[in-house]
């Protein structure tokens, strides 16, 4: 049977809506030990990096509420992979197919920062209780799931560890202040959220995270661009880095933002 491997090594197989792709979900969905999905799983094991990937995410897009020990047992595999990305999709396979409490036992029996860091991501709300993580991205997520339950006299102390190890952080965790951003919306914490981006601009290690959480806010609330804009334009310096032109951009949408401080973004060189 040809068209599994052909599917797959030409990424039809995970193109949303092609045939190929529904024919795949349909018979892992039918038969998780027909061949199909057998012949997927053997395929995790083969040379070619994109094949490997494109493997992890289709065992991850089945739906399945139950468990998958074999898919489980792929991803495991792939923990070691030497290819970052495979590692990535396969730390979310594990938590897909195995549960939170294998995704657990691999946290914290594993020790590369990146596979540790998405398997933290994919648990979610299952890793609150790691504030104290050695891995500063590990305890970040694990702040941010607890501050969007916390009470309200709990949030200046999260609010400071957060802040601390937002650098650190941003090493392992794409999206720091987008992933921030939205947990701070969610509490309705407005006046927050600008105080913090201004914390986060005023230091060039943490300026693009300051900005990814400016470029959030400018999609979340209404009054964030006139807020943001003229901290953005304060911050921006001679070199425009990409998180910074991308909350300029998302700010100077703003017609309001524009009507107030027009002068002040005709001012920067940026696209």
């Amino acid at each position: 049977m040809k068209w599994p491997d052909e599917a797959v090594s030409a990424g039809h197989a995970t193109t949303a809506a092609h045939p190929a792709r529904i024919a795949v979900l349909d018979a892992i969905r039918t038969d998780r030990t027909g061949p199909v999905p057998v012949r997927l799983l053997q395929l995790s094991r083969t040379d070619d990096a994109f094949v490997r990937r494109e493997v992890m995410d289709l065992l991850s897009s089945t739906g399945g509420r139950h468990p998958w020990p074999e898919a489980t047992e792929a991803a495991l595999a792939r923990l070691a992979d030497p290819d970052e990305e495979v590692r990535r999709r396969a730390a979310h396979l594990v938590v897909h197919a195995g549960g939170s409490d294998v995704a657990l036992r691999a946290l914290r029996e594993l020790t590369e920062p990146v596979v540790r860091t998405a398997l933290a991501d994919s648990l979610r709300s299952s890793v609150a209780h790691l504030q104290d993580d050695p891995l500063a991205s590990v305890r970040f997520l694990a702040r941010l799931e607890t501050l969007s339950a916390a009470p309200p006299q709990q949030w200046p102390q999260l609010d400071r560890a957060l802040l601390a190890d937002a650098r650190e952080a941003a090493r392992h965790l794409e999206g720091v202040g987008r992933r921030w951003g939205r947990v701070l919306y969610g509490l309705e914490r407005e006046r927050h959220v600008y105080a913090v981006v201004a914390r986060l601009l005023e230091d060039p290690a943490t300026r693009d995270i300051g900005a990814g959480l400016a470029r959030e806010a400018c999609h979340d609330l209404r009054a964030a661009p006139v807020a943001l804009l003229p901290l953005l334009v304060r911050h921006c310096g001679r070199g425009i880095s990409s998180a910074m032109a991308k909350a300029l951009t998302t700010a100077s949408i703003s017609e309001a933002a524009m009507r107030t401080h027009g002068a002040l973004i005709a001012e920067v060189p940026f696209t």
